[in-house]
């Protein structure tokens, strides 16, 4: 997800920074927890200014924390998180848990501990959501334009974020601009969300000359719409301003991400998703028919 504008980010700072200030590494801590899904925590130190490596594969080398203590507790009961290794992701190393899996409604509390260094966050997950619909418009011989259509079921302030991978693909990316809540809703009650690709991703692809925020025709995806409580979506939109900003010659990389990690940095969000698995090779509309009471 976040994970390919981090990297994008490092980059940037690599070839950039004439001047570095000193600063110490903190822990950071990339976690989610999904209803109906077990834990997922990625943990690393931070990159300094005043550090030099020659690749971002050197970066994540020396950065990953392969060796922490990752707990994660609901109520009265706590579970050790075991570390996975896992080259589909970025960075490759993972901890999770086999003993809990979310559920909406439920908070979750996550402590990641190494040398000496500790952080918590605390997260909650609620409902689950569908889309309405998502139609699909053939725009030209290579592109395709996705447009997302949610209805506003309540009167409680609602927060999503969407993501997508490509069909093959583990590692969900955040959609470009994919930060909405019912706030946006119009007068029939409908949030009608642009499903782009992100640009940023685009960038750090090879080949790529003409970096596009719409999908290529023929293109296999998992379209993931999560449902998330307000600070996870306060993040997701700091993440996805930086996305942006990133994208745009001349603009700066740097902005200072909103977080719940209480001692480090990054984010810990409770998800209820549901995923949209599309073949883009004609226009269509997918009618999800979903009633709510």
């Amino acid at each position: 997800m976040w994970h390919w504008v981090r990297y994008l980010l490092i980059i940037g700072l690599l070839v950039s920074c004439t001047k570095p200030d000193i600063v110490q590494p903190e822990i950071v801590l990339e976690g989610w927890i999904e209803d109906d899904g077990h834990p997922f925590v990625m943990i690393h130190n931070s990159y300094t200014a005043s550090e030099r490596y020659n690749s971002v594969q050197e970066v994540i080398e020396n950065k990953t924390i392969f060796w922490g203590k990752v707990t994660i507790s609901k109520d009265d009961y706590s579970d050790v998180m075991t570390g996975h290794l896992d080259t589909m992701y970025l960075p490759p190393y993972y901890y999770s848990s086999v003993e809990i899996k979310g559920k909406s409604g439920n908070s979750y509390q996550i402590k990641a501990e190494y040398d000496g260094q500790f952080v918590t966050a605390t997260t909650t997950i609620p409902s689950r959501v569908e889309f309405d619909s998502i139609s699909i418009e053939v725009i030209d011989e290579k592109r395709v334009k996705l447009m997302g259509y949610l209805q506003d079921v309540d009167s409680a302030d609602n927060y999503y974020v969407l993501f997508y991978r490509y069909r093959g693909d583990k590692q969900y990316v955040n959609c470009f601009l994919g930060v909405v809540s019912d706030k946006e809703a119009d007068q029939e009650g409908f949030i009608k969300i642009p499903i782009y690709n992100n640009i940023s991703v685009n960038n750090l692809k090879e080949n790529v000359q003409q970096p596009s925020r719409f999908f290529a025709l023929n293109d296999t995806l998992d379209i993931k719409l999560s449902a998330v409580d307000k600070i996870s979506y306060e993040i997701w939109m700091d993440i996805s301003s930086l996305s942006t900003t990133s994208s745009i010659a001349f603009m700066p990389v740097y902005k200072n991400i909103k977080t719940n990690i209480v001692g480090g940095k990054g984010y810990w969000c409770g998800y209820a998703s549901s995923v949209y698995r599309l073949v883009l090779n004609k226009d269509t509309t997918y009618g999800y028919n979903i009633v709510k009471d």
